[in-house]
């Protein structure tokens, strides 16, 4: 009898890993989202540049959170693109282009933020989480 409970109670443990695991890719993904409009604003500040690729802001991303294994660009490329997708859902950004390499199976995105959307960045930091 024991030893059921035991096993059920392992098996609730690994239940809560699964959560937790879903937590983490969250945080990752709040991370770069953070990474990446820090990035967005401060550019926009000093150059009044409001067109990016996704190519930059990856290596941004990846500067950031230091990491240094090159292998590891198609990952966090395909997290950033996520992101600017779902900004572009919420008109945060638009899509610009799609450009394709030849030579090779890589691509990447480009978009543009609206001057709106930075003021909405800045009301967006001074609002308390409660």
């Amino acid at each position: 009898m024991d030893d059921k409970k035991n096993k059920n109670y392992h098996n609730k443990i690994r239940i809560d890993n699964n959560i937790d695991y879903i937590n983490k890719k969250d945080k990752e993904l709040m991370a770069i989202e953070d990474i990446i409009e820090k990035h967005v604003l401060e550019v926009n500040k000093k150059y009044h540049s409001d067109v990016f690729p996704s190519s930059v802001l990856t290596k941004v991303v990846m500067k950031e959170l230091d990491i240094k294994n090159k292998h590891m660009f198609r990952i966090y490329h395909k997290k950033v693109k996520t992101i600017l997708k779902k900004w572009e859902k919420k008109n945060y950004c638009e899509f610009v282009d799609n450009t394709h390499y030849a030579h090779c199976k890589k691509s990447k995105e480009i978009y543009q933020f609206p001057e709106d959307t930075f003021y909405r960045f800045n009301i967006y930091k001074m609002i308390p989480i409660v």
